[in-house]
């Protein structure tokens, strides 16, 4: 396989359905889906299917994204061979096709590429290499931006490919200040 579409989720096989039938749909052949479900941290999921995937090249998707174009994971490959970027991800919107504001707030929909500092997990796309998202960050958030740190480089959103997403932020709020504090004390 090329690229390996990694889904981490703590839902049920049942209320992910439409969206791994979505992404069989619009995904290219050349592309495996691995989706690891259980009662973990973001983190561990992710390296749940890190260690498992084969591809050439990573897409971590969020179980809240949705409305994919058809080729989207090709049009994220080619963007990250393009750029020579470490990490690139798709424009987010909102459900209601909207702007989504997010960490990065880089608004710019005039280039194809745009430069931001950092990249959020909710979608993007990066080589596989053996670094592995820091598992002591509870739930989820600060494991992107700390995984980010790890990979160095640079970052771009393709405006061309755009998902919705819905922001679940599943457990975000439980552990934000432990999260951010451990961040800290890591990245000083």
């Amino acid at each position: 396989m090329y690229i390996s579409i990694i889904v981490p989720t703590i839902k049920t096989e049942k209320e992910i359905a439409d969206l791994i039938s979505e992404i069989k749909k619009t995904k290219s052949n050349k592309s495996e889906l691995i989706v690891v479900s259980s009662p973990k941290s973001a983190a561990k999921n992710q390296n749940i299917g890190l260690d498992k995937a084969k591809g050439e090249f990573i897409i971590i998707c969020g179980d809240d994204i949705e409305q994919f174009p058809a080729g989207w994971d090709d049009d994220l490959i080619e963007g990250l061979k393009k750029t020579g970027a470490s990490m690139v991800g798709p424009r987010l919107l909102n459900p209601d096709g909207s702007l989504q504001a997010v960490k990065y707030r880089n608004y710019d929909l005039s280039k194809e590429f745009v430069q931001v500092r950092t990249m959020i997990t909710a979608c993007s796309a990066f080589r596989n290499t053996h670094l592995r998202f820091d598992e002591n960050y509870m739930g989820s958030g600060w494991e992107d931006t700390d995984f980010c740190m790890q990979l160095g480089g640079t970052f771009f959103v393709i405006n061309s490919v755009k998902l919705h997403h819905r922001n679940e932020g599943k457990n975000k709020l439980l552990f934000k200040n432990r999260n951010r504090a451990y961040f800290k004390s890591k990245w000083k």
